[in-house]
């Protein structure tokens, strides 16, 4: 067996594979199971025919080639494992020669993960650190945490007659030119601020549970009403089932014990003091994290491939598939109402994943330049830590076994490495 390698591109190898008799006879047999899996040889069950009664049946040239392509199969991979070749996708392969009994020529092209000549990131990166804001939290800050804790707390209860902010329940007809063109029924909506039509809030107010009206309105534009029917005048005839105000509690001592298990208000407003200055503090380091590295982006010459840049775009789009699907819609529906293709979004995507494959190498490459890894101990003491704020917040979720255990190390390490390399970069 020869094997030589050549660099077409700074993205992409051809490796040439050359195989003599030898080599290939070795897989002589595994070449007879998979044709004989293929066929339908009398007497045999499939995959167990003998390679004399295949060799009969299909002739040996055909078994001689199959058994090239699983030589070379063998020999690409481990050829790529041992040389440490980080390669995009699969190879582009094409047989060169093949002479029955005799040799074999294969050819594969493959694309590579790219090296880039990284700027003196250590300087950038010292430049950068020294952009970093201190941040703190303000009395209005804490104040409006706790309000939204103690609005979350809130119950609602039946109310005589529409107010502000109290939420309606009702079933509702629009009618144009005596032609019902929507019938709703249990409805809510939040009575002064999101009302299915906005006449609504001047000609309810004050409305009582069973009441029915009829209301003059002008039609605009949202999905529910067909074009046709945009700007048009017509008839809300609707009937209120029932009105829910909203009960505040009050802020107390034992308000507090009782839904936060934490002794008083002071002790509340100190918590949320100190878990708001962590929040800002690591949007803060997040916040440089980024501009370190676009700093360093700024600085490359090189280009990298079309074909990583793709991968990436298809990637997002189907992420962004699912958050769609998530909310109920689906991205065929979505499309129609934003009115664009989904190669217009691809399209939109691109400068995005451009950006993440490049700082996804830079941190790669400064990885492997300054020998920076995390150990395994490291790992899992972050993975635990991790899976103890997850089951913080998801009580049903007892141990590890209830997750994804293998998703949670990879992401604790994905976490420390890029932790250190930062770490390494804004400091160094």
């Amino acid at each position: 067996m020869d094997i030589k390698q050549n660099k077409l591109t700074d993205y992409s190898l051809e490796i040439i594979f050359s195989f003599n008799e030898d080599d290939i006879n070795k897989n002589i047999d595994k070449a007879s199971k998979q044709i004989s899996k293929e066929i339908k040889v009398d007497g045999f069950r499939e995959g167990k025919a003998p390679t004399n009664i295949i060799e009969q049946k299909v002739g040996k040239e055909m078994i001689f080639e199959e058994a090239a392509k699983i030589t070379f199969q063998e020999s690409y991979v481990d050829y790529i494992l041992k040389n440490d070749i980080e390669i995009v996708s699969s190879p582009e392969v094409s047989i060169q020669k093949l002479v029955p009994n005799k040799e074999a020529e294969f050819k594969a092209i493959v694309s590579i993960v790219p090296e880039l000549t990284l700027p003196d990131y250590k300087t950038i990166g010292k430049k950068t650190a020294k952009e970093k804001q201190e941040v703190s939290v303000t009395d209005a800050e804490v104040k409006e945490t706790i309000d939204n804790l103690v609005n979350s707390k809130s119950k609602f209860v039946e109310s005589k007659e529409i107010e502000e902010e109290n939420i309606v329940e009702c079933n509702y007809s629009v009618l144009v030119n005596d032609k019902e063109i929507l019938n709703k029924t249990d409805q809510r909506f939040v009575f002064g601020k999101h009302v299915p039509f906005e006449e609504m809030n001047k000609e309810l107010k004050g409305a009582k549970p069973g009441e029915e009206k009829e209301i003059n309105i002008t039609l605009q534009d949202s999905p529910e009403v067909e074009k046709e029917y945009v700007g048009k005048p017509a008839i809300l005839k609707i009937k209120i089932n029932k009105i829910l105000k909203k009960e505040v509690p009050e802020l107390t001592d034992d308000f507090v014990k009782e839904n936060f298990q934490i002794d008083s208000i002071k002790d509340l407003e100190n918590r949320i003091k100190e878990n708001l200055l962590k929040e800002k503090q690591a949007k803060e380091e997040q916040r440089i994290r980024i501009l370190a590295l676009t700093n360093i982006r700024k600085e490359i010459k090189e280009d990298i491939p079309q074909e990583l840049i793709q991968r990436e775009v298809k990637s997002m789009v189907q992420d962004f598939e699912h958050r769609i699907s998530q909310i109920g819609m689906k991205m065929e529906d979505y499309l129609k109402q934003i009115n664009k293709k989904v190669e217009e979004i691809e399209k939109e995507f691109e400068p995005m994943a451009s950006d993440k494959i490049f700082d996804s190498l830079i941190l790669r490459q400064i990885k492997k330049i300054e020998n920076i890894d995390v150990t395994d101990d490291e790992v899992d003491a972050k993975a635990k830590e991790l899976f103890e704020m997850v089951k913080s917040q998801n009580p049903d979720i007892k141990d590890m076994e209830s997750i994804n255990k293998q998703a949670l190390y990879s992401y604790a390490k994905e976490m420390l490495l890029n932790t250190k390399i930062f770490d390494f970069i804004l400091n160094n």
